[in-house]
């Protein structure tokens, strides 16, 4: 075989073991969607469940049952969540979101969030920062709220007595924005040299006696520092066994010098919404659980609305109605969301098409994308947050906001 045959033949077989993985890649996305659908659907029902119970007169006994059925479907929730951002950087399926952000009261948010999770334990929390940060960044504010929330969890969960330290400052770099650097400090067992060389290994979590008697996955470190690399920084340690540790993470940011002199952004919590009962919205969903949790939700927001099973029903009720909104779930049998929502605005082509929210367990990238390709307005994830409804529902029917009601067809 003469040389350039070799040549080849060898760069056929490296394309085909590219299209190989790709097609790989592919398939665990689409795993990962189907895995995120089923299981989120009936965490959320649960979850949203125990919040709305949680809302209602109840005796010392129950209000006890009810707390302990909230904290523990959340645990379960957060451990979901760490298998599948696992499984999304593992399949290089996972994309940040930048965005501007105030990181004052972001600093404020995480220091509540701190004290608030040490109050069980005899800790003392203290936060400090530089001098030199600036007051609006744009960065993936989510996913170094995840790192640090992964690191300020570990802090409390290993420290029995003593300190929790927050500290974090940002350095400037001419070449491409600066670092943001976030320290968390503890006084708790440290961790040993063994320990160390599997720390952030998938599934493990220092030794066994560790992981059976202080919880969690093993994959909360291994996340975090993939989503520090993925945040052009990096994640490490320092411990003293005995004496505490100190974990840090960095991640790049960009100064937003045009808008440091803005408002902060309103807080868009449900007590801020602006209730109308004129406004009449439009449930779409196949599971008759979720539709009694949005109907509580929309009932308490003060909205009248009215039910969908399916996506054919949809469509003609919502033709025959002037309906200011529509809350679709995405994966329907039969006609989906997708394709209800296509066939609704195609009806709809000469006049203002009615805005439509997604309502979705798929929980991974490109589903967003997906929904706005489909000539929605709106995305929110299940399990359903009260607050995360509220703020989509005000981006659409707030007068005040700009209007989202005529998306492209």
């Amino acid at each position: 075989m003469s040389e350039i045959s070799r040549l080849k033949k060898e760069l056929e077989e490296s394309r085909a073991a590219l299209k190989h993985a790709e097609l790989e890649n592919q398939s665990k996305s689409e795993l990962l969607s189907t895995v995120s659908h089923e299981l989120r659907t009936p965490m959320g029902a649960i979850i949203s469940m125990a919040d709305l119970l949680l809302t209602t007169p109840l005796d010392p006994t129950q209000r006890k049952y009810a707390d302990t059925l909230q904290q523990s479907t959340r645990g379960l929730l957060s451990v979901l969540n760490d298998i599948l951002d696992y499984a999304k950087l593992d399949a290089h399926a996972f994309r940040l979101n930048l965005e501007p952000f105030d990181l004052y009261s972001f600093l404020e948010s995480i220091a509540v969030a701190l004290k608030a999770h040490a109050a069980t334990k005899d800790i003392l929390i203290e936060v400090q920062h530089g001098q030199n940060m600036p007051q609006h960044i744009i960065a993936d504010q989510t996913r170094i709220r995840q790192v640090l929330n992964n690191l300020v969890s570990n802090a409390v969960k290993f420290t029995d007595v003593g300190t929790i330290t927050l500290s974090i400052d940002c350095t400037s770099d001419a070449n491409d924005g600066g670092l943001i650097r976030f320290e968390v400090s503890d006084t708790g067992i440290g961790i040993t040299e063994l320990e160390r060389t599997r720390l952030f290994k998938r599934f493990s979590q220092g030794d066994g006696f560790l992981t059976g008697h202080r919880g969690g996955t093993g994959l909360g470190l291994a996340i975090a520092r993939g989503l520090a690399e993925k945040m052009g920084g990096n994640l490490d340690f320092s411990s003293i066994p005995g004496s505490g540790s100190t974990f840090w993470f960095t991640a790049r940011y960009k100064d937003v010098q045009e808008i440091g002199s803005s408002e902060p952004t309103p807080d868009t919590g449900i007590e801020n919404l602006p209730a109308k009962a004129e406004n009449r919205i439009l449930i779409v969903d196949d599971n008759k659980v979720n539709q009694m949790l949005i109907s509580a939700f929309l009932e308490n927001f003060g909205y009248g609305f009215d039910i969908a099973d399916n996506g054919g029903q949809a469509l003609d009720m919502a033709i025959a109605n002037n309906y200011d909104l529509i809350l679709m779930d995405i994966r329907m049998p039969g006609m989906d969301g997708m394709e209800t929502t296509k066939r609704l605005h195609r009806y709809q082509r000469n006049q203002a098409k009615t805005p439509v929210i997604a309502l979705t367990a798929h929980a991974i990238d490109g589903a967003r994308n997906a929904c706005l390709v489909a000539g929605m307005s709106g995305f929110v994830t299940k399990p359903i947050d009260p607050r995360s409804l509220a703020a989509a529902i005000m981006d659409v029917l707030d007068p005040g906001e700009e209007n989202t009601n005529n998306p492209a067809a």
